[in-house]
């Protein structure tokens, strides 16, 4: 995890490691879960794809 100002803010990263070309045949949707000045924004599940 990697942190912004104390408290404030964090950013996390999970997946598929190595890059080894080990990506997937098709487009994954990313789950988000985002909350901005300490209030939940909903983000549509399409909203955020990868093939790794």
């Amino acid at each position: 995890m990697s942190w912004g100002e104390t408290n404030k803010t964090q950013c996390s990263y999970g997946g598929v490691t190595l890059s080894d070309n080990n990506k997937y045949d098709d487009y994954k949707n990313i789950p988000c879960n985002l909350w901005i000045d300490g209030h939940q924004t909903e983000i549509e599940l399409t909203a955020v794809k990868t093939k790794k």
